[in-house]
């Protein structure tokens, strides 16, 4: 079994991504793109550091769970799964990290339980930094959408402290363990919420770096800033659409309604589809780093 999650998974993984890239190629060459190579290149190594930030978040719940794996072999483990998403079906992500994981000794309790804490927090996140761009939408009073964004984060705050965490006990098979374990004090869950909001929040400002590099402009500070919120909110609602492998097509189509709000149709489909293999040549790019520095790890023992 560890055998088929370690070689034939990475294997279709890279199969399905080569079949991705093949289908957003053409309409990404089509466009008459004017791209700054050093602004890219610089983008995507903040990429590869925005993924190892978010492997190393799940480090922290890990860690906060009790389990004594280091940081370096839980990142490997993060980013040699990761790549399984793009399978379709909702599980192969996931069920490659149960199954790396034990290979390290972490028990298959607490790594299904950071893998709910982790999904959880990154949805919930990604939502915080999404607001702006969701209360826009409503086309409402500055004030009243400063009060309901600051509303929503309180009753996260607030359902994080007690009454929502709760809910997360119920659930069959490891919501007692939840309940038992680390993370369930009140201050390890904020701590790793806001981690996981300042996670976003660096993500969203090298996506707007990406489109700086591919000289999309916006007309004012507050439309960029806007921008960024649209692509955090739609990991968020692909997210929630977890049917989806990868988020595929879910985010890209909501990336497309928002940014339409900012700039012209045909700017914000080519923005979407770009935006998809600039994700996935980032994630490539960090797995053959981290890779290397695995392969450098081991020559030196």
């Amino acid at each position: 079994m560890l055998k088929l999650f370690k070689i034939v998974f990475p294997v279709i993984a890279f199969a399905f991504l080569g079949a991705l890239i093949f289908d957003y190629w053409p309409e990404a060459v089509a466009t008459d793109w004017q791209i700054n190579i050093r602004l890219l290149l610089f983008s995507l190594l903040a990429l590869v550091l925005i993924f190892l930030m978010d492997a190393y978040g799940w480090w922290l719940i890990l860690k906060v769970s009790g389990e004594k794996i280091s940081a370096f072999d839980a990142i490997a483990i993060w980013l040699r799964s990761s790549l399984t998403r793009y399978i379709p079906g909702v599980v192969w992500a996931y069920a490659s990290r149960v199954v790396l994981s034990e290979e390290y000794g972490v028990t298959k309790r607490s790594c299904i339980i950071s893998i709910v804490a982790e999904s959880v927090m990154l949805a919930l996140g990604s939502f915080t930094i999404g607001l702006p761009i969701l209360l826009t939408v409503l086309e409402i009073n500055s004030t009243i959408a400063t009060f309901l964004g600051l509303l929503c984060i309180a009753t996260i705050l607030f359902s994080l402290s007690g009454p929502g965490f709760s809910l997360l006990s119920k659930l069959p098979l490891v919501g007692r363990h939840i309940n038992n374990s680390e993370f369930s004090r009140c201050q390890w869950r904020w701590a790793i919420y806001f981690f996981y909001c300042f996670f976003w929040l660096c993500f969203s400002a090298v996506f707007l770096l990406f489109l700086a590099s591919i000289n999309i402009q916006f007309k004012s500070f507050s439309e960029l800033y806007l921008a960024g919120s649209a692509f955090s909110i739609s990991f968020c609602i692909g997210f929630v659409l977890i049917v989806f492998p990868g988020g595929l097509g879910i985010r890209e189509v909501t990336l497309y309604g928002f940014l339409s709000m900012l700039t012209s149709p045909m700017v914000a489909i080519s923005v979407s589809v770009a935006s998809r293999l600039w994700l996935i040549l980032g994630e490539l790019a960090s797995l053959a780093i981290f890779l290397v520095a695995v392969f450098l790890r081991r020559s030196q023992r």
